[in-house]
């Protein structure tokens, strides 16, 4: 089909999609070639009843064929999109017949000791994993299940240069690898004219048995500037948004995390999760352009099941990997992980006037490091604890409203200062050092709710 070269396009699902406010849609929507649109998966919209996610004023450039997929979805039941779907279609005078395809097949290998002690490679077992099409900018741009048979393809491919990379369960961890049929250890470029199809792109994907002694050390830092400042307290900037920063050190030929985030949900939730951009600081495991979407927003290719981010309860399970995992890709060093991003969830309640509010904590439940043939797990690696400060309490006769009985009191104390007799700094309300117009405003919005409605996180940047 030919669109418009300022357009929207929306996605419709069988069910509500799963949201959390404004900031997050678990919904995974690419498009390529790249819009001209800066951003554009930001700015989404839901429809009424929550099945239709839309992205308005998309600018596209002419005759151009684009692909439009919808990687992963979760509805708010928690069923998942099964398979990727995808669209394909044109602009101007392009045509959409001119897409193109590759195909091939996959084997593990994997060994087999005989009752001798010898060794036989076994590469007839079934195979669960996937296959998928990186552009030169390290976006995924097509993907597929590996079939029974081992066979795979990628269909709908616009014509690019592209790299094919194969990720499979292997007997002690999940495997990724680089197609390379000239065996120079990198990834093979392929290129996709009009109409092409290639097939016979096979690779046969050797199965490691990983030992429990993989280097390395992990930190939280509660500061999310640039450096590990190791700081185990965090506070919220001024969007109101806590930001913490997971880096690891002295790591050898790593090629995959698995990390477990446990938080406070009643005061927290999920927002984003970042790999650092290139120039930022040392990203491990970075392979890029982070122009996909978890949740319209950014997230890097290494992130790809489900976005890699899966939300459970209280907890974040967040995997990172290296596209071609070889030992000729892995990283040796520290840097950043990524950033991991919280907002907050309503408003926690004041028991009585006065009464301290228990800090948040966000805690690295477990990390497991994989090198390309070794793994750690490191358990309760760390926990940052959220400043908390109660904001005033308009109820200042502590009778669990704000009623009649306070307006009196706050009447006597309006346009009061800190060196009147008269002047008390729980009518400040907004802290300006004074009893004025301002705390009046705050004070209506009050009357007649329960008592400490507002308890507000920390704004304080860091």
């Amino acid at each position: 089909m030919d669109i418009e070269l300022t357009t929207d396009l929306s996605v419709r699902f069988s069910e509500e999609i799963l949201t959390i406010g404004r900031n997050f849609v678990a919904a995974d929507v690419a498009l390529q070639p790249k819009p001209l649109t800066p951003k554009w998966q930001e700015k989404w919209d839901l429809s009424s009843d929550g099945k239709t996610l839309s992205f308005e004023e998309i600018e596209l450039e002419t005759d151009k064929v684009y692909r439009l997929t919808v990687f992963s979805a979760v509805g708010r039941s928690g069923n998942e999109l099964v398979l990727p779907e995808v669209a394909v279609f044109s602009t101007g005078t392009a045509d959409v017949e001119s897409v193109g395809m590759i195909s091939g097949f996959v084997a593990l290998a994997k060994p087999v000791v005989q009752p001798d002690g010898s060794s036989l490679v076994d590469t007839t077992s079934n195979i669960e994993g996937r296959v998928v099409a990186v552009d030169k900018d390290d976006r995924i741009i097509a993907e597929t299940i590996i079939g029974e048979s081992g066979a795979y393809e990628l269909a709908g491919l616009p014509p690019d240069d592209y790299n094919v990379y194969v990720e499979l369960q292997g007997e002690d961890a999940p495997i990724s690898v680089g197609i390379d049929q000239n065996y120079d250890d990198i990834s093979d470029e392929i290129s996709i004219e009009p109409q092409q199809a290639l097939e016979n792109f096979d690779v046969v994907v050797e199965d490691v048995e990983f030992t429990e002694d993989a280097p390395g050390v992990v930190m939280f830092d509660g500061d999310p500037n640039p450096g590990n400042q190791e700081t185990f307290e965090a506070s919220f900037n001024d969007d109101e948004v806590v930001t913490i920063a997971l880096y690891a050190d002295q790591v050898e030929d790593l090629s995959r995390f698995e990390a477990v985030v446990e938080y406070d949900n009643t005061q927290l939730a999920f927002s984003d999760f970042q790999m650092p951009t290139d120039g930022e600081e040392v990203a491990l495991l970075a392979t890029g352009d982070l122009d996909q979407a978890v949740a319209a927003s950014k997230t890097p290719v290494i992130d790809r099941e489900g976005e890699t981010v899966t939300v459970q309860g209280n907890q974040i399970k967040i995997e990172g990997k290296a596209l071609d995992g070889s030992s000729n890709n892995a990283i040796s060093g520290g840097g950043l992980f990524g950033l991991i991003s919280f907002i907050k969830t309503g408003y926690a309640k004041l028991a009585k006037p006065g009464v301290q509010q228990v800090d948040p904590t966000i805690t690295l439940k477990e990390i497991t490091l994989y090198s390309v043939d070794k793994k750690k797990t490191i358990e309760n690696a760390g926990t940052i604890t959220v400043a908390l400060t109660s904001e005033p309490n308009p109820d200042f006769n502590g009778n669990g409203s704000v009623g009649f009985e306070d307006f009196v009191q706050f009447v006597q104390a309006f346009g009061s200062e800190p060196d009147d007799s008269n002047y008390d700094d729980k009518f400040d309300l907004n802290g300006n050092s004074m009893v004025d117009f301002a705390d009046f405003v705050l004070f209506v919005q009050s009357y007649g709710q329960s008592v400490g409605k507002t308890a507000v996180l920390s704004k304080q940047a860091k």
